[in-house]
């Protein structure tokens, strides 16, 4: 298993309030897998990634990922947890603006234990189409361009797990299309676990294992929170 959560629970806090936002007995992954999750905007998604990446920590609840144990290890322990194992594709791609292309994937591994290779991050964008656009800026390239950029500087750091969080949002249905069919042959290629959260039913419909988030997450079963 890449991720294995049991009684989870995050809770937010606004003043005196104290509000669950999620609440999933048990989820898992398995190794190489690709799940897309399913459900509405502001649902909890997003802040399922979070966890999973150590970005956010529980308020109760196991979360193993890649055989570790998060909710035991401190902060700089979880980033070097998520640098070893896990690359994050954003909506807004996060690309530096002042950087091309390949200096983009290349510094996407700065952080990673692995060293990622110039003739590693040339090979990627070649297979992400983007072989004759190597030295352009986030500026110069279109948007489906900018997110193929993301795909390969997500794949550079040759993660167990990528983490895709409405990876489509900027684009149209075709080049919507076009990326996520993309981003799973990029994954099996480099035998990496995929998870994508989206509310896109046309996103959804592309994989094979396509969980539900409010069947996942009690909060949603219960009609708010507490």
């Amino acid at each position: 298993m890449v991720v294995a959560i049991k009684n989870l629970t995050v809770h937010y806090r606004t003043g005196t309030e104290t509000f669950t936002v999620l609440d999933i007995p048990e989820w898992f992954v398995g190794r190489e897998e690709q799940v897309a999750i399913s459900g509405p905007s502001g649902s909890g998604k997003s802040t399922l990634l979070n966890v999973i990446a150590g970005l956010l920590t529980p308020a109760y609840g196991s979360v193993i990922i890649c055989g570790r144990e998060l909710t035991g290890l401190g902060e700089a322990a979880r980033d070097r947890l998520r640098a070893a194992h896990l690359a994050y594709i954003f909506q807004t791609f996060n690309l530096l603006q002042g950087y091309t292309a390949i200096e983009n994937v290349l510094l996407g591994a700065t952080f990673s234990q692995g060293k990622a290779t110039r003739n590693a991050a040339l090979t990627l964008l070649d297979e992400v189409g983007l072989g004759h656009r190597l030295h352009h800026k986030p500026a110069e390239l279109s948007i489906g361009e900018q997110q193929r950029v993301a795909i390969a500087r997500a794949l550079v750091k040759q993660p167990r797990l990528i983490l895709a969080d409405e990876p489509t949002g900027s684009l149209d249905p075709r080049h919507a299309d076009e990326v996520i069919a993309l981003l799973r042959r990029s994954c099996r290629k480099h035998r990496c676990a995929l998870i994508v959260v989206s509310h896109e039913p046309g996103v959804v419909s592309a994989f094979e294992r396509r969980d539900d988030f409010s069947r996942l997450n009690r909060v949603m079963t219960r009609g708010g929170n507490e």
